[in-house]
């Protein structure tokens, strides 16, 4: 048994490329509507996938050789010499003798329309069975034959009706993919109908196709915008600012462009870390849920400065509750050569950050806290209140789901000012976290981080190519 699966545009591709590939006796097993990878696909027509197969014992016999079995003896080279070609599957007529070229499969594909040149063309060679592979159309156009005589076509309307009672196979073959045609055309009308208008009927009762794309009323862009787990309120607003800039009345890849270009004005533009010009350090703290890679962020930043901007940076780590916290940040501290105060309490961050006045920057890490342990929180609160800090960044991970976002930001409201950190960019499948954090906060994004490696996987917000990994183009513009 020889099983093989074709994705075409239509089922009458498909069973055209089955019948070339397999030969007649072929048996559709399955058949299912597909569509495209990523979210382009969303807007594309889907295509239609057939899973075929065919006994070893029947791969593309040819019609003559089911006519006529072949002498042998002596007269077996005469008869070979002499017989004319093999049709190859799919029933093709080989090439008539003024040197005519039978059809080429694009001749079936939808919209395609071959026109006859007023010279005969060159004699083609017939392509054989092995020609044909699955999903692929011959390497070289053939052009479509001229009009027979009128005893041509009648020996061939004779010789397909002997075809058919030879074969009662064929005969079942051609009523079931009938069938298979009428419900899927059923199925098709009826799945368009839900989304969008009917397609148009020709004069011969076919639905025509349209040489431009049918308009989009922005429905699979909100859905699209849905399924990045944006808010339901932001994916509101987008849509309404798509609308009122005309994306409603533009083809849907111009839309969906639109789009992008909406998401990246709401993104806004980064804010980052200011040093003071009046010589004293500017005091920054680090405040995030636990796991999201606060020590390591603030260690990138003190590289960053230190090596890229030569300035001098202190560090204080109030992250007491994790040896492991303290001895990375130590660690990190001696690479670079910079200081590191560790405090139990908030009392003793003031005296920490007087210690470090003659730094051009003091970077606190504190512990991550859940904001479920009221305890635990309310410390983390008169850590942040006895700080003074001149900027606060919340630190949250571009994985974070979008309700246990909402719950985050909720808590974390008690800090005043602060700016959006997301860190592990590379471990979210789609960054919808990052807007949606955007747009419930009105706060600006600073900084992201994308990997372990200090400092270079750290990077200021870019809001297009946040925009282009949430539209899963994969490009960074």
């Amino acid at each position: 048994m020889v099983i093989r699966r074709y994705t075409c545009n239509n089922m009458q591709e498909a069973l055209l490329k089955v019948k070339m590939d397999l030969g007649s006796d072929a048996v559709i097993m399955n058949s299912r509507k597909v569509r495209r990878k990523g979210l382009i696909g969303l807007f594309a027509k889907p295509m239609i996938e057939v899973v075929a197969a065919i006994d070893d014992d029947y791969i593309r016999p040819s019609r003559t050789q089911a006519r006529a079995a072949p002498p042998s003896g002596a007269n077996a080279g005469r008869y070979y010499e002499n017989a004319p070609p093999a049709y190859p599957a799919g029933g093709f007529p080989q090439a008539p003798a003024n040197g005519q070229a039978p059809y080429q499969a694009q001749e079936y594909q939808r919209g395609a329309h071959t026109q006859q040149t007023s010279a005969p063309p060159q004699p083609q060679q017939v392509p054989q069975p092995n020609q044909f592979q699955a999903g692929k159309e011959p390497q070289q156009p053939l052009q479509p034959p001229q009009e027979a005589d009128s005893t041509q076509a009648s020996a061939g309307s004779s010789s397909d009706a002997m075809d058919l009672a030879d074969h009662p196979k064929l005969v079942e073959l051609e009523t079931k993919v009938k069938n298979m045609e009428a419900m899927l055309e059923k199925i098709y009308q009826s799945v368009r109908g839900k989304d969008a208008p009917a397609r148009p009927e020709s004069a011969n009762g076919k639905p025509e196709t349209s040489a431009s794309p049918a308009r989009d009323d922005l429905s699979s862009i909100r859905k699209a915008l849905t399924d990045m787990e944006l808010d339901s309120r932001l994916v509101d607003r987008i849509v309404d600012k798509v609308r009122e800039r005309g994306g409603s009345a533009q083809k849907p890849e111009e839309a969906l462009s639109l789009a992008a270009r909406v998401m990246t004005v709401l993104l806004g533009e980064p804010d980052t870390i200011k040093l003071r010009s009046d010589g004293r350090p500017q005091v920054v703290i680090f405040i995030g849920p636990t796991g999201v890679g606060k020590t390591t962020t603030l260690a990138k930043i003190a590289a960053d400065f230190t090596l890229n901007r030569q300035k001098k940076v202190g560090l204080i780590t109030a992250d007491t509750y994790r040896i492991a916290a303290v001895e990375q940040l130590k660690t990190y501290s001696e690479i670079l050569n910079i200081p590191i105060l560790v405090v139990y309490s908030p009392n003793e961050v003031q005296d920490a950050i007087r210690e470090l006045s003659d730094k051009d920057l003091i970077l606190i890490d504190t512990a991550g806290r859940s904001h479920r342990n009221k305890s635990h929180f309310d410390e983390l609160k008169a850590l942040a209140k006895s700080a003074e800090a001149d900027e606060a960044y919340l630190v949250v991970s571009a994985n974070t789901s979008k309700h246990a976002m909402k719950e985050i930001l909720e808590y974390y409201s008690f800090i005043k000012d602060y700016k959006l950190l997301f860190t592990k960019l590379d471990e979210a499948p789609v960054p919808g976290a990052i807007i949606n954090a955007r747009y419930l906060t009105g706060r600006p994004l600073s900084y992201t981080t994308a990997g372990q490696s200090v400092p270079d996987d750290l990077d200021v917000a870019n809001p297009r190519a946040i925009v282009a990994s949430l539209l899963g183009s994969g490009t960074n513009k």
